[in-house]
Parts: C-alpha cells; sequence; structure tokens
C-alpha cells in the first residue's frame, strides 16, 4: 500500500499546476444572476445527473450562438468576463460540466472523452442553427474531442489554451523545466542536465494511472473529487487520431505566459487544423478571457465577423520552393543570440552550436544538428536518405512533418516529437545507447502501416 500511494502521489504531482491553477480562487456560484441570465437543467447521460447551463439572449434565434465550456476546477464563471461583450451579439449557452459549479455531482470518470460523449447530444438540443463553440483548457480538450466525431456541431471552434495535448512525461518536463528557467544563472547546459533527469525519473516511473483512475481509487484515494479525478485523466488521454481528424475551421488564443500548458502547444494545433488562425497573446496566462478579456474578445469578434474563414498559413506556406539554396551552414559559437534563416528551400541545413532558438516554418531536404538546444514550429523535412541527423543535441518539434528513407539518426541526443508525422521507407530511424525519443500525439507512417508515437519510443540508458 505505501507504494502505491507513493505512485499515486508521483503520478497526481504531474498533474498538480493544471489543478491549482484552475483553483486560484472561489467564485460565487450564482454569478449568472448578476447578467440575468436563465438557468437551465438538463439529463447529462454517462454522469446519470442533472447538468446546469445558462443562456442569455434565447430571442436571437437567427443569430449564432456560442457554447462556452470551462476546464479543470473551473465552472461557467470562468466566461463572466466574456458574458457582457459577446452577450451584445450572440445567444450565449455557457455550461456546468457535471461535478463543477451547480451541476450535480456523479461517480463517473470525469475525464474529457465521457464529457464529450455527454455534452454532444446536448449541445446539438440546444444550440440555435449555427453554432461556435469556445472552449477553455479541459474545455478545449473536450470541444476537439466533440467536434471531431461531430463536426455538425459547430461552424466554428475557438480554443483557447486547451489542456492534455502532449504525454504526460512530455507534459511533466515542460512544468519542471518552467520552474528551473525561473532560476537566475540556470545556463543552457544547466537547463540540458536538469532535463535529462527529468527523464530519467519518468522512464524509471511505472505507469500506473489506469489503476488510479479505477472506480476503486477514485473512491478511495481521490474520493470522487472531481477536480482531482479531471486532472488526472485530462493528461491521460491521447489524442493522437482525434487531432488529425479535424476539419472544423478554429481560431487558437493562448497566453504566451501559460504556466499551465505550454503555449507552444498552439502551433501544433495549427498544423493539425488546416483552416486555422492562431493568436499568442502576450503577458496573458492560462486563462487569456480573465487576464485581456477585450483582447480576446475582440479576437473572437474579429475571426467570426469575417468575411472567409481564411486559415492563417503555416509558416511554411510562404517558403520560395523554386530558389533553392544547396547548403546552408548557422554556427552560433556557443552563443546565445536570435537567428533568422531566411524563408527558402534548403538542400542541406546545418545547425551547430546554438544554446537555445527556436525557428519557425524550416523547410530542408536535410537537417544536421550539432552540439545544440534547439525548438522548431511546423518543420518539413523531405529526403531521399536520412532526414535529420543530430549529434549531442536536444531538439523539440512542435508540428510537422519528417520524410526520409529513414526519419532520424541520433548520437548522444533527445528528440521530443509533438504533433509529428513521420514517412519513412524503411526504418523510424537509429539511436545510440545515449539518445532518446519522446513523443506525443505523433505517427509513424511505413508501407506495412502505421503507429501511434505517444510516449517513450526510446528510451536512454
Amino acid at each position: 500500500m505505501p507504494k502505491l500511494i507513493s505512485l499515486f502521489v508521483t503520478t497526481f504531482i504531474l498533474c498538480l499546476p493544471l489543478t491549482i491553477s484552475a483553483n486560484e480562487s472561489t467564485v460565487d456560484p450564482y454569478w449568472y444572476k448578476n447578467y440575468r441570465l436563465k438557468s437551465h437543467s438538463i439529463h447529462a447521460s454517462i454522469f446519470d445527473g442533472e447538468m446546469r447551463y445558462y443562456t442569455l439572449n434565447d430571442h436571437l434565434i437567427n443569430r449564432p450562438s456560442i457554447v462556452m465550456v470551462h476546464g479543470v476546477g473551473g465552472s461557467s464563471a470562468d466566461f463572466e468576463p466574456l458574458v457582457p461583450l459577446l452577450g451584445q451579439h450572440y445567444r450565449l449557452i455557457i455550461i456546468d460540466l457535471p461535478g463543477y459549479g451547480l451541476s450535480e455531482q456523479a461517480k463517473s470518470d470525469y475525464k474529457p472523452s465521457n464529457y464529450a460523449a455527454s455534452l454532444t447530444p446536448i449541445i446539438r438540443s440546444i444550440k440555435n442553427e449555427k453554432n461556435i463553440i469556445i472552449g477553455h483548457s479541459m474545455g478545449g480538450n473536450v470541444t476537439i474531442q466533440m467536434i471531431a466525431k461531430s463536426p455538425d456541431l459547430a461552424e466554428q471552434i475557438i480554443l483557447i489554451d486547451a489542456a492534455g495535448m502532449l504525454h504526460k512525461y512530455a507534459y511533466s518536463k515542460y512544468v519542471a523545466m518552467e520552474k528551473i528557467d525561473d532560476i537566475k544563472y540556470i545556463s543552457q547546459k544547466n537547463q540540458n542536465f536538469f532535463a535529462g533527469i527529468i527523464d530519467k525519473i519518468n522512464q524509471s516511473l511505472p505507469d500506473f494511472t489506469d489503476m488510479i483512475l479505477s472506480k476503486k481509487s477514485r473512491e478511495h484515494l481521490l474520493k470522487n473529487n472531481t477536480t482531482y479525478i479531471s486532472a488526472i485523466s485530462v493528461m491521460h488521454e491521447d489524442l493522437t487520431e482525434t487531432l488529425r481528424q479535424l476539419t472544423t475551421p478554429a481560431l487558437v488564443i493562448w497566453g504566451r505566459e501559460d504556466a499551465v500548458m505550454p503555449y507552444q502547444t498552439a502551433y501544433m494545433l495549427q498544423h493539425f487544423i488546416a483552416e486555422s488562425k492562431l493568436n499568442v497573446l502576450d503577458n496573458a496566462g492560462h486563462s487569456p478571457q480573465k487576464d485581456q478579456p477585450q483582447v480576446v474578445y475582440s479576437a473572437i469578434r474579429d475571426y467570426l465577423t469575417a468575411q472567409t474563414n481564411s486559415s492563417s498559413p503555416n509558416q511554411t506556406s510562404s517558403i520560395d520552393l523554386v530558389n533553392d539554396s544547396e547548403y546552408t551552414h548557422v554556427d552560433c559559437r556557443n552563443k546565445a543570440t536570435t537567428v533568422n534563416i531566411p524563408q527558402t528551400h534548403f538542400k542541406k541545413l546545418t545547425i551547430a552550436n546554438c544554446p537555445g532558438i527556436e525557428l519557425h516554418g524550416v523547410l530542408t531536404d536535410e537537417l544536421f544538428i550539432e552540439n545544440s538546444t534547439i525548438e522548431l514550429f511546423n518543420v518539413h523535412i523531405t529526403s531521399q536518405k536520412t532526414a535529420l541527423v543530430m549529434n549531442k543535441s536536444r531538439l523539440v518539434v512542435w508540428g510537422g512533418v519528417i520524410t526520409g528513407n529513414t526519419a532520424f539518426n541520433l548520437i548522444q541526443s533527445k528528440l521530443d516529437l509533438n504533433g509529428v508525422d513521420l514517412h519513412v521507407a524503411k526504418l523510424a530511424g537509429s539511436a545510440d545507447r545515449k539518445s532518446q525519443v519522446l513523443a506525443s500525439v505523433s505517427r509513424l507512417y511505413k508501407k506495412k502501416g502505421q503507429e501511434n508515437w505517444h510516449g517513450f519510443i526510446k528510451k536512454a540508458d
């Protein structure tokens, strides 16, 4: 039993920032009365209880309705700052998820997939003919799961700091590294050292999450606490398949200072959603609708009133594919610097001695990384040989496609793949004993079929 409790505590800690962030303050559950919203009760299947939702402007049947879905530890009140703003133009439907706000508690598993399955018929029955869904944090996860299976629920979706896209080990490393980054005088070399320690801890931990979320554990260990169960569940579900089914146009809003979910995830979502527009807001945290309600409202209003819901093109769409550069070599000489790589198609791109840089929209036939720490956003590598070669480096990729005879060759290197599709003719790649691959919602395509990559693919010794 002590070992079981220890495992539970470890798993819970991985999701603790999500829980803490969502419970920073106590909100009056009757807040809706201040805005003259109407309260409604409806039976929620799966949870077998009454769910509350609140509406404004029910007479606006010929205008679009906006359904709002909150996150872990929250309630309908999380959208309070937007009510007087969006209420000027739309019919509003704001939900208290089962187990939250004034909705009934249940003994069910409060996981996003259950919320999505329960909400889908409810939203279909109460929405206007034209509908938009806004999902914040776990609510964004729920929205993605609903709209992937039932695209008829909404013409557009708006995702605000959506939670649960990353594998729990990738997420825990992000949270820990965010704390380390706050410590002064920590060099990039030391950051890599700490990242390695975090990976080793994660590699050595058995994954008992399924057992922790079992009915008995939810009752005895978690005491049927909605917030704890949701926080663990949202990081446990795998959206690898779901994200590739999205066809509904989307506005993705993210606070750059989000300490709960990395803002880089927004770029990964942009990669998955063909018709998408991205707004990353400076000086905003995990709840931009609270930090900057007027800015968020303006972004939503501009998006919904645009004559055409044109996509925000990925960084690679403007790259010149005709005037190819043969070879480019970038050497940062171990100095923190900003690297401006031309938006063009390279035959071979080498990046060396760069301690912590970000690059968007790189398009190359071959990529070589040496002694560097790099984040790549929406990368496209297409090679007849080995697409990516890394030596003594750490690379995090946020959305992209890697195609090659072999996708990668790692030498004493760490590769994190977030929302990446790998297409290979032979092997996925090769890696020595000191290298590792950690993936989130990524997929390997090969001649004999495909396999989802979500977790450690290769562990370092």
